[in-house]
């Protein structure tokens, strides 16, 4: 009898009902256990829009989830499990020599839920589990998804309260911020714990979060969630901890804020499918014709060189190092969309090639937004680039870190 973990974007072994799943198994069948791990998609997206098919993977960002699982697989080496990477998508591996169950971790989007009902497909038993957000579907699907993150937020906020989730272990070990990203979950899990912390830079993240530059301007966890080496669960859990212990924190309790922005584009990638990937996403398609993207736009955005400092900034950025704080994204894809008058989803393709902290229902999700086809409430939200430099950026640092 052999059991398989499918490794997702769940890669730790604390807090991970799919893997404690999986070890139970093992112990109550005494079945062979083994981990498969199938890499991000590298063929080339093809768009409409765009003249050029546009790269899916970076390889920085590939290089990031080779060793976030070369991680993985060294700690389940030593609880005797044997964890390999798969050269072609599960269903097809798995029909090789199937196993009489697989453990698996539900996605969010759209080619992440195809992938799982290509595997379901092969009629073998599968074992899915929510672990990776903080709700099940009955809890965010209760009385329907809101359209707008307000109301999602105030629901959430009422259902959770202030009570911690009680299937999340505490982290005990040594505590040290980390940038950048780390590849081992242990050293995420520490990050974690020293940034939200009495202490710790997250006292101060509602007043620093939109700066673009110091390592501790913001959480750093982002590229953490979306590998899955931290669960979000155990992300509220210390923001509780520590606000409970310092008699109340704004500035802490808007890290769980913002965790509920992720969730909220979850679930909405999770209920949109691939409605949320289209040119109009969540609108009503456009009878016009869909505006064709500029090659010479792509190569003056993409390479910093539009000529608005801020915007250029952040794009070297995410060149060099694969990764812009949630400001520098947001002036990046408005001016592409707004400015340069180029199609969104291009400029949503390009991210989703060279995030190391890319996931796709937060990636999409958010440039939907900032296009307005997405789950804003205002038909139209442009920044004003010039105005945010002067305000997040007074100083002319971040414009000059990441000059020419």
């Amino acid at each position: 009898m052999k059991g398989l973990w499918w490794i997702r974007d769940d890669q730790r072994l604390n807090n991970n009902p799919t893997w404690e799943a999986a070890k139970a198994w093992q112990s109550e069948t005494g079945g062979a256990l083994s981990a498969v791990w199938v890499p991000s998609r590298t063929t080339p997206a093809n768009l409409i829009e765009y003249p050029d098919a546009l790269p899916r993977t970076s390889e920085a960002r590939s290089a990031y989830e080779s060793a976030c699982f070369e991680g993985l697989r060294k700690a389940l080496a030593q609880h005797g499990v044997v964890a390999v990477r798969a050269s072609e998508d599960l269903a097809s591996t798995v029909k090789a020599s199937p196993p009489s169950v697989i453990f698996f971790t539900h996605g969010a989007a759209h080619e992440e839920q195809e992938d799982e009902a290509a595997v379901k497909s092969t009629g073998i038993r599968c074992q899915g589990y929510h672990s990776r957000t903080l709700l099940t579907p009955r809890q965010a699907f209760d009385r329907g998804l809101p359209p707008t993150y307000t109301p999602f937020r105030k629901r959430v906020e009422a259902l959770l309260g202030d009570h911690p989730f009680e299937d999340i272990e505490r982290f005990e070990g040594p505590q040290a911020p980390t940038w950048p990203f780390t590849s081992l979950e242990a050293e995420a899990r520490a990050h974690l714990y020293a940034y939200i912390s009495e202490d710790g830079a997250g006292r101060h993240y509602k007043t620093r979060r939109n700066g673009m530059l110091q390592s501790l301007d913001s959480t750093k966890l982002s590229a953490y969630l979306s590998r899955g080496l931290l669960h979000p669960k155990e992300v509220w859990n210390r923001c509780l901890e520590v606000e409970e212990a310092v008699g109340g924190c704004e500035e802490i309790y808007w890290i769980r804020f913002e965790l509920l922005w992720r969730e909220y584009f979850q679930w909405v990638a999770y209920e949109a499918k691939g409605q949320l990937f289209r040119s109009h996403g969540l609108k009503q398609p456009d009878p016009r014709p869909t505006p064709k993207g500029s090659r010479k736009a792509f190569e003056l955005w993409t390479e910093g060189r539009t000529g608005d400092p801020l915007v250029d900034a952040a794009m070297r950025e995410l060149k060099a190092t694969g990764y812009q704080s949630n400001r520098a994204r947001q002036n990046a894809a408005s001016y592409w969309i707004h400015d340069l008058k180029q199609p969104w989803r291009v400029g949503a393709a390009y991210f989703e090639a060279m995030l190391l902290d890319y996931d796709a229902a937060s990636n999409w999700g958010n440039w939907a937004y900032i296009a307005g086809v997405g789950n804003d409430p205002r038909p139209f939200r442009k920044f004003n680039t010039h105005k945010q430099a002067e305000q997040y950026d007074a100083d002319g640092s971040y414009r000059d870190a990441w000059r020419t």
